[in-house]
């Protein structure tokens, strides 16, 4: 038989047992050298910046460290809510109420108001005199003054409806600047006013001192070490912050500032923020 021949049948054995070897349950294919394996790890990044707890300063006595958390899910989500909420409420910052809003929260408002605002061919143009004042109420939205906010936004749109509505009939330029300046209003300013009146109205009420201490107690021996364990579980980098508040790690995941108060860790993601508590480039 020719040579040939007999090489190209040993060939379609071989390829017949390892074929087998690869589809039949209970065969186990040649060990693969590891290091020929194509890496699956994403590159690893740079997390820097500086923490500023400098209103907390009275309560934390040691300096706090910063983790990389790789997934916090709705359940550890929960329970670093309600921790906030009674640590805030306990040493006397009132916890969640309807007059704060998160940081990340109010950017977003802004953001919104900003973009609906942009001055396009196809959307209303407000005159610049109140587009000034508008844009600068919304800029001064702050965390713990919502109600302000709202009263001040809302006496802006009464005046100006009071103004514009009789001067929407006219043909000339004056009704077209007075339906236009209408139109901004209900696109760019009602929607963020009516998200700041959603807030206020579905926010718990403020707890007392004595109420979140009362509380604390029962989170502290029932929820505190569940919360502990999942951040442990899920840390994947750690550092220790210098003393002039800077940290620097590196990893992938979710930032997170370990405050030991009175012995206890406590668990302040960068983001949602929290009130005394700052994340800083």
């Amino acid at each position: 038989m020719n040579r040939s021949i007999l090489r190209n049948r040993g060939l379609a054995a071989l390829l017949t047992v390892c074929t087998t070897l690869l589809l039949v349950p209970g065969c186990k294919p040649a060990k693969v050298d590891s290091s020929s394996k194509p890496s699956t790890s994403t590159n690893a990044r740079e997390h820097s910046g500086r923490l500023d707890w400098s209103s907390w300063q009275r309560w934390v006595q040691t300096r706090p460290r910063v983790v990389l958390v790789s997934e916090i899910d709705g359940g550890t989500r929960d329970l670093i809510e309600r921790q906030s909420q009674l640590f805030l409420a306990v040493i006397g910052g009132g916890g969640s109420s309807a007059s704060t809003l998160p940081d990340t929260e109010i950017a977003r408002l802004q953001d919104a108001f900003f973009a609906s605002s942009s001055r396009t061919a196809n959307s209303p143009v407000p005159t610049v005199e109140r587009w000034d004042r508008y844009s600068n109420a919304v800029r001064r939205i702050q965390s713990g003054a919502i109600p302000t906010a709202i009263t001040t936004l809302e006496a802006y749109v009464r005046r100006d409806r009071q103004d514009l509505t009789p001067r929407m009939t006219d043909t000339g330029d004056s009704g077209r600047q007075a339906r236009s300046d209408l139109s901004w209003i209900d696109s760019a300013v009602m929607p963020i006013i009516e998200r700041l009146k959603t807030h206020s109205a579905s926010a718990k009420p403020a707890l007392s001192v004595d109420q979140a201490r009362q509380q604390w107690q029962t989170f502290e021996t029932d929820s505190l070490p569940k919360l502990a364990s999942a951040i442990k579980k899920a840390t994947t980098a750690e550092t220790s912050v210098a003393e002039d508040g800077t940290y620097r790690l590196s990893g992938n995941g979710q930032l997170v500032a370990v405050i030991t108060v009175a012995g206890r860790d406590l668990y302040f993601p960068a983001s949602p923020a929290t009130p005394g508590l700052r994340f800083l480039r």
